[in-house]
């Protein structure tokens, strides 16, 4: 298996070397480590030109177009089987390839694989964080194709903690709306996986260190009513995109799949199915079928949990 990490980075000299060492000192060793420059101003480019001889490393430097624009760059550059994403301010713990690796040979149906995070400052020093994990487990989410397009679900974690299939990725990038997404990327790479029927997997393991400072392009950021509109419709239009291009069906008729998808779940927890309610309520349903759905759903979700009474599914098998 040949795993390719990319990093990308717009002006985060301070912290561009130690998310490169980070990547490059892994117990399990990166195949190759792609770095897009995105235009940086702030000495970026004099910290990777120390990189330069490493003969895992690419680097390439280009304008700045924002951060899905180095996600096209890098990838169409990469080789890898299974592609890494990383930020240029956050930095992987040692183990973080040989886990996910493991866990990636161990579960051959899954195409998405993403972890838990622990938070750093901008000294790299860990931020006391009280975490309240609902569940402390590896969760298999099975596909989330109706889930996403329904409830605009996002199924997946920041950059830094996702590794993914390069058959997955090949129908999503490269995608091209740049200048709607310069900032927040991999809201195209998380949901974008789901709609073209990527098979996601979560590990119970904090194996990436994300850094929390002043200077984050998106995280603790204040947007107004107007910024938060025009990134839900950039959003909703990325969604229309990956349904037409790779799915290639009516979207209407996603909500032939909702019951079903549900049923791909393993482990089925009562906020999955709380959602999977919700997805079935807000589709284009017929009202009896709405109902035949979420008794699917209701039925799918005792049965496999083993809470249902006799007398439960008898009532749900006559209706």
């Amino acid at each position: 298996m040949k795993i390719s990490c990319i990093i990308n980075n717009y002006n985060y000299c301070k912290y561009l070397g130690d998310a490169i060492e980070s990547a490059l000192f892994q117990t399990r060793p990166f195949d190759e480590i792609v770095i897009v420059d995105d235009g940086s101003t702030d000495g970026s480019r004099d910290v990777l030109s120390g990189y330069q001889s490493n003969p895992r490393v690419k680097i390439i430097l280009k304008d700045n177009a924002g951060q899905l624009s180095a996600f096209n760059a890098g990838f169409e550059v990469s080789s890898g089987d299974w592609i890494c994403f990383l930020d240029s301010d956050d930095r992987y713990k040692p183990d973080f390839l040989e886990k996910m690796e493991k866990t990636a040979l161990e579960k051959e149906k899954v195409d998405f694989l993403f972890c838990k995070r622990e938070y750093i400052n901008e000294n790299g020093e860990s931020i006391p964080v009280r975490y309240r994990d609902r569940y402390a487990r590896d969760i298999d989410y099975g596909y989330t194709i109706a889930k996403t397009y329904y409830a605009f679900s996002y199924t997946g974690q920041p950059t830094s903690l996702n590794m993914i299939k390069r058959n997955v990725l090949e129908r999503i990038l490269p995608f091209d709306m740049l200048e709607e997404f310069r900032v927040c990327a991999d809201i195209v790479l998380i949901q974008g996986a789901s709609l073209v029927g990527a098979r996601k997997y979560l590990m119970d393991k904090r194996l990436v260190e994300y850094r929390v400072h002043g200077e984050n392009a998106y995280h603790g950021i204040r947007r107004g009513a107007d910024v938060l509109f025009m990134e839900k419709l950039s959003k909703l239009r990325m969604m229309d995109i990956f349904v037409d291009r790779c799915i290639k069906m009516d979207r209407r008729r996603l909500k032939e799949l909702i019951a079903e998808e549900y049923k791909t779940k393993p482990a089925r927890h009562a906020r999955e199915m709380m959602i999977y309610i919700y997805v079935t309520l807000v589709s284009e349903l017929h009202f009896f079928r709405k109902i035949e759905t979420l008794l699917k759903i209701l039925k799918s979700h005792l049965k496999k949990n083993g809470e249902m009474q006799s007398h439960v599914m008898e009532t749900i098998e006559r209706l």
